[in-house]
């Protein structure tokens, strides 16, 4: 019987060891440890936030074209235009008795431009030595003609921002002592153009035929 007390009590001593360890690991697993990470973002990042595109009629984002404002429908050359022929009654008659001035269609009027013309012939003519008037617009609206003097333009050129006539300088023929058929070759330049800086008629050249 005292051998077996050493037994029973080695068999006491690992029971009780036993139930401590298994009493420990249900400890552990009733109560789990709880691990909190927190991450913050850094500061100069913003948040960043994903917008959805307005759907088109099928569902797609569309795209509208920029904006553009259409000329004035009635911009462009226009020679029939009323506007060329009301300022004639305001006119003096041609020098010669019995003639009238008359457009017969010789014009780039553009409602839209700063400088347009019209001109007008002496009707009837006697003979190669005739009157001829220039009415001038900007932006459509009637400022005058060429010159008070008696002038016979023989060319208009239309160079975009200015237009160039050229007369006939009757005058000089006279001087030099030429005949008519001679007179082609004596003619004067003049420039017309719309001064932006005194928002006015500008003209360029000396006009010839004026008494001196």
């Amino acid at each position: 019987m005292r051998r077996a007390l050493p037994v029973i009590a080695a068999a006491l001593t690992s029971l009780a060891l036993t139930s401590c360890s298994g009493t420990e690991d249900s400890a552990q697993e009733a109560n789990p440890t709880t691990v909190t990470s927190t991450v913050t973002a850094p500061a100069d990042e913003p948040p960043q936030t994903t917008e959805s595109p307005a759907p088109g009629n099928d569902g797609e984002a569309t795209t509208e074209p920029p904006a553009t404002t259409p000329p004035p429908a009635d911009c462009g050359i226009s020679p029939s235009s009323d506007a060329i022929t009301a300022p004639i009654s305001t006119l003096e008659p041609p020098s010669a008795p019995n003639t009238a001035w008359v457009y017969e269609g010789d014009s780039n009027y553009d409602p839209c431009a700063d400088l347009s013309y019209a001109l007008l012939v002496q009707r009837p003519q006697g003979n190669s030595q005739f009157g001829t008037q220039i009415l001038f617009f900007h932006h459509g609206e009637y400022i005058g003609i060429d010159s008070t003097y008696p002038q016979q333009a023989m060319n208009i050129e239309d160079k975009g921002n200015a237009l160039v006539v050229t007369y006939k300088d009757w005058e000089a023929l006279d001087d030099a002592g030429g005949s008519n058929a001679e007179s082609p070759n004596y003619t004067a330049t003049v420039t017309f153009f719309w001064d932006e800086a005194t928002n006015q008629l500008g003209t360029e050249g000396t006009f010839p035929n004026q008494g001196s």
